[in-house]
């Protein structure tokens, strides 16, 4: 919209207005606010969302968000969601006809969680999803419905010991905590149940897995849309998983023999777990858990008979909280050197007389270091469910699981400042069996889902004031393999995240999360009620609105693919109605597909591959499809790919596409493009490479300079499809062009008297002689990495000297440090020195300059 057009704008808005039944607010530059209104709504005044606009420049309306809108969106939205359960026919314009059906009353609803009946107000199922209320810019954007119900039954067994019964009160949660801006909300907000606990039934949330089709009932999302978006909007290879555990495990076992005691190096970096959506993140600083010991120093035994050696402790875990344990002295003369306190004529071990430091280099480590001894066998009594229980997915099976328990248990020292015994007391764990079921026992597509679901619990919990740790994720994950099948995490990765959370809310409800390996410890014994409750209304967001809570977690990362959320949302209404998934994939995945690897190709060569398999899994789709509609005929990969290669709009990418299709297919797409588009080819303007099948390779028309860029540009392409002789050949041949061209395009002053024309064609040639400077030492610095990459650094010999001449010219640092690294590569010392020198003169007086 320009506005220019004020009168048109003002009408488009009052059409966006009504179709979206908002409140347009537009804010003018002068602070003068247009108030634009649906005339013909009949939603409650109340309950209208508002979007404020303001101008940006003198041409565009951009959103102006309340800054505390990422707060209270999901609260805006469940308060539209609940009035328009209370008032059915208020609101029934948008709905379906099968979502009328069961907007009704009833009376009670019973709990199998808890054993126990909880009156429900209203009972819902999925709502309308108007495209328009999951824009990033809208606050009240994502509806659904309230259901409760269980998890896997064997877990409420093995729970329902530590279960807390809580009324009703307790069912409430505080949303005080949160700074709104906007008093009306806040009243509203405090006068409003903001959670009864929402929990799928039993029914629905094996087939929220088990049917890849089906349409959550809670959020009205199908779960086939939810993976499509999570697969897209966050790829298993675009998450960024720290690689510090390889240099660490080193550093740190280097430091164990120094000082002869064995490490275990554990926890999130040691199981991989340390994520973010994106490499930015990678200076975070991570807390590695290092558990040191040392073998054969004492031997841990669980009967008073088997102490038998002067080497013996006696676990005690009867007056510990379960999981803990007191380690009795039989033989003091033993440990006379550790630290040890009597009570009641019983000696306890408080610590042994190691220790363990290492210190790093890098001041984003900063590690957890833990005294422990290792166990020979399992505590039978905490272990015996893990080993004879249940798993019916088959993970693990039974040679893992025969693996796991060979693994050894180790007691670390416990600290707790509410312990009157903490000085004595040490801690059951198993840090090898769970890295082991983390890191090398799950495929990729459990570890791509345990990845999304921490980043993305985490995000939604940032706000709290204790959030949760990688422990009850992973704790929630592994009890969720049991139970779910193998295939759900690679077939339908949204239900198996919208389990995850489903699993976890459940577990916060109870007041309980019991320990993988030992089920009678509760993780979440040290949270209070109103922790476990501020953390219960942040998920329920995701659990209700995932779309727009997985949007806003999209673009708060700056995840490049966020937009698909407007193909998938725009599909959704549709699929409600006639849940034709043929339709979904047609007209809503296969062309965001295709979409995604146009643009992953203007991204340049080096997404290539990426755009070249979103175009293979976009085929699949269709071809697929056809398959099932029994299409004669079908067409093939190549005929499918080749118009997409044609629309590729920059017409180098074009050509460097179309060439890596050809290579992939061993078809002749660009030889029929080249033919169409007339254009010159690469033999024709340097020279031709003896054999080589680049010498008829297209290349636009256009300058001297743009046709040197132009060789740069396919000598790098080249490079990355790994035809590094090629890639040379291009290099020079652009150096040599760029060298000839600098001399055509200088023009001779020294004739010219009219001062003004002779000064303006003088600071022409000054820039013109500037970018091809620049041109050429890009090209000289690409050939000499690319003959380092061949091995091959002596042929740059014949280039130096025409380099050295270049970087003199030119004068930066950083080109006389190239320089210099180029020299030593040559074998002349003096040369590499004396650069290096010019480097550091530069770098100094550049600092001398700033002081």
């Amino acid at each position: 919209m320009e506005r220019k057009g004020e009168w048109g704008d003002h009408m488009v808005l009052q059409g966006v207005s009504e179709v979206t039944h908002c409140r347009i607010l537009v804010i003018n530059s002068d602070l003068v606010k247009t108030e634009l209104n649906p005339w013909h709504s009949t939603h409650d005044e109340t309950q209208i969302d508002i979007v404020l606009l303001g101008h940006m420049g003198e041409y565009h309306y951009v959103s102006l968000r309340p800054s505390n809108w990422k707060e209270t969106w999901a609260i805006r939205a469940k308060m539209k969601l609940m009035h328009e359960l209370q008032n059915p026919h208020s609101s029934n314009q948008d709905l379906d006809d099968d979502q009328l059906s069961v907007l009704h009353t009833r009376e009670t609803r019973t709990d199998v969680a808890d054993k126990k009946s909880i009156p429900i107000d209203q009972d819902q199922t999925e709502d309308n999803h108007d495209r328009t209320q999951l824009k990033a810019d809208d606050e009240n954007l994502e509806q659904g419905n309230k259901e409760t119900g269980v998890c896997d039954a064997q877990q409420t067994d093995k729970m329902s010991a530590c279960s807390n019964e809580s009324n009703a009160a307790n069912n409430e949660l505080d949303l005080s905590y949160i700074a709104f801006q906007n008093t009306e909300l806040l009243q509203k907000s405090n006068n409003f149940k903001a959670t009864e606990i929402l929990f799928d039934t039993q029914e629905d949330l094996n087939r929220v897995v088990m049917e890849a089709n089906f349409i959550d009932p809670l959020s009205g999302v199908p779960t086939q849309h939810l993976s499509f978006y999570l697969r897209q909007v966050l790829e298993p290879s675009e998450i960024y998983v720290d690689n510090k555990l390889n240099t660490l495990n080193y550093h740190v076992k280097t430091s164990a023999r120094d000082q002869n005691v064995d490490v275990v190096v554990y926890g999130s970096v040691g199981e991989r777990m340390v994520v973010s959506p994106h490499m930015c993140c990678h200076h975070n600083t991570i807390q590695p858990q290092i558990l040191f010991y040392q073998s054969d120093v004492a031997n841990i035994v669980y009967e008073a008979e088997s102490a038998i050696g002067p080497h013996s402790l006696l676990a005690d875990t009867n007056s510990c909280a379960p999981g803990n344990l007191t380690l009795q002295v039989p033989y003091i003369e033993y440990f006379e050197s550790c630290k040890t306190e009597k009570i009641k004529e019983t000696v306890y071990l408080c610590a042994l007389n190691s220790e363990f430091t290492v210190t790093f280099c890098n001041q984003h480590i900063h590690p957890k270091i833990t005294q422990g001894i290792e166990c020979s066998q399992w505590p039978e009594s905490l272990t015996s469910e893990w080993h004879t229980r249940e798993r019916p997915s088959g993970f693990p099976d039974s040679e893992m699981m025969k693996e796991l328990a060979s693994r050894a248990c180790y007691v670390r020292k416990y600290s707790n400042s509410s312990n009157q015994n903490s000085d004595i007391e040490w801690q059951f764990v198993f840090p090898t069996v769970e890295t082991d079921l983390l890191r090398d026992m799950m495929n990729p597509n459990m570890k791509y889902a345990l990845r999304l679901f921490k980043m993305i619990t985490n995000f939604q919990t940032e706000t709290v004031q204790r959030g949760l740790r990688t422990n009850h994720l992973k704790t929630v994950m592994l009890y969720s393999c049991e139970s779910v099948p193998i295939s759900v995490w690679s077939n339908n990765i949204g239900g198996g995240v919208l389990f995850l959370i489903s699993s976890l809310m459940l577990y916060l409800h109870r007041r309980c999360l019991p320990h993988y390996i030992m089920a009678s410890v509760n993780l979440l014994e040290e949270y209070s009620d109103f922790e476990l409750d501020n953390l219960l209304m942040c998920l329920e967001q995701i659990r209700l609105f995932p779309l727009m809570a997985l949007n806003v977690f999209a673009e708060t990362n700056h995840l490049r693919n966020q937009w698909i959320i407007d193909p998938i949302v725009n599909d959704l209404h549709r699929f409600r109605n006639d849940r034709d998934n043929l339709k979904s994939i047609e007209q809503a995945f296969c062309p965001t597909l295709i979409e995604l690897a146009k643009r992953l190709v203007m991204f340049g060569v080096h997404d290539f591959e990426k755009g070249f398999n979103m175009i293979e899994r976009a085929y699949d789709s269709i071809y697929d499809l056809e398959k099932q509609r029994k299409v004669e005929n079908p067409q093939t990969f190549e005929q499918f790919i080749e118009p997409f290669a044609y629309a590729v709009e920059d017409p180098i990418t074009r050509y460097f596409f179309t060439d890596f299709v050809d290579s992939k297919l061993r078809t002749n797409i660009l030889s029929k493009m080249v033919d169409s588009d007339h254009v010159r080819i690469v033999g024709d303007v340097g020279d031709r490479e003896a054999g080589g099948k680049y010498n008829e390779f297209p290349i636009p028309d256009g300058s001297k300079l743009d046709d040197v860029e132009y060789l740069q540009s396919l000598a790098n392409y080249l490079m990355t499809i790994d035809k590094k002789e090629s890639a040379a050949h291009f290099f020079r041949c652009g150096i040599t062009l760029g060298r000839c061209a600098l001399k055509e395009e200088i023009i001779d002053v020294s004739e010219i008297t009219d001062e003004e024309v002779k000064k303006q064609i003088t600071e022409k040639n000054m820039k013109t002689t500037q970018n091809f400077h620049y041109t050429l030492y890009s090209l000289y610095n690409n050939l000499i990495d690319c003959y380092n990459h061949m091995k091959q650094t002596i042929l740059f010999q014949e280039f130096i000297h025409d380099f050295e001449e270049l970087v003199e010219t030119l004068s930066y640092p950083c080109y006389f440090k190239k320089l210099a690294e180029t020299w030593d590569a040559l074998g002349n010392v003096e040369k590499a020195d004396l650069y290096h020198g010019k480097a550091d003169q530069h770098q100094h007086n550049k600092h001398s300059t700033r002081v």
